[in-house]
């Protein structure tokens, strides 16, 4: 049986499961669980927004194998993540392809290509 885990700040699930950073914001994030409710593997989603704290950020980005980042959530947490080699965005107004080719149009087909990659 596989669990789909949805956890905010400040909660962390220390683990060997699969993990997931969002910063997506509200738009998608009903679209991405259900997505994940389906994958046959448990894993882990930490949803954070553009108030979240600095520290949890890192921390569950350092334990996630994927971040989806809608550019257009932050400017901070768009120059924050934006060249980590984990970051997968989209809603991207300027060109980021010189610091990060993983561009996508929505966070739900990024995380299907990922999923893909998974199996």
């Amino acid at each position: 049986m596989t669990k789909t885990f949805l956890l905010t700040e400040p909660d962390y699930l220390y683990g060997t499961d699969l993990s997931i950073l969002t910063l997506i914001g509200d738009e998608y994030l009903p679209q991405v669980c259900n997505l994940l409710a389906n994958y046959e593997k448990t894993i882990t989603v930490y949803n954070a927004n553009k108030d979240s704290e600095l520290t949890w950020l890192m921390n569950c980005y350092n334990d996630c194998d994927i971040c989806l980042l809608n550019c257009q959530l932050s400017g901070f947490l768009t120059g924050l993540f934006i060249d980590k080699p984990k970051t997968y965005y989209y809603n991207n107004i300027l060109s980021y392809k010189m610091f990060n080719m993983n561009s996508g149009d929505d966070p739900v087909t990024i995380l299907l290509n990922w999923i893909t990659n998974e199996e």
